[in-house]
């Protein structure tokens, strides 16, 4: 597959499932206490009750990470390793801020 065709699907799969009204843009996604009921809590103060949650940001604390490797429907990705089928896939998105614009620039002709 070619740059141009993987920026393409990028941009259209992200396309389609902002205007689903299924991507979340948050400032910031860190679990501090690093347990799993408190990102069970704050995924679920977020998205809702979804059977999939995708989380995207630069980069996650271990904190994070240990608080939601437990989680069997959460998937945390940086911005840099997020790819087309995990947006098709997972049935809500959580983006942060920060991951806004690598997610951007990974859209478009450098």
């Amino acid at each position: 597959m070619t740059k141009s065709t993987r920026r393409l699907a990028l941009l259209a799969a992200l396309s389609a499932r902002i205007n689903a009204g299924d991507v979340f843009n948050v400032e910031s996604f860190a679990i501090a206490s690093g347990k799993t009921k408190d990102a069970r809590a704050a995924i679920t103060a977020i998205a809702g009750t979804a059977r999939r949650v995708l989380v995207i940001a630069q980069a996650f604390d271990d904190a994070t990470y240990l608080a939601a490797r437990n989680l069997s429907n959460v998937l945390l990705v940086t911005a840099a390793d997020a790819n087309v089928e995990q947006i098709v896939t997972f049935t809500k998105i959580i983006v942060a801020a920060d991951a806004l614009p690598i997610l951007a620039g990974r859209t478009i002709k450098p």
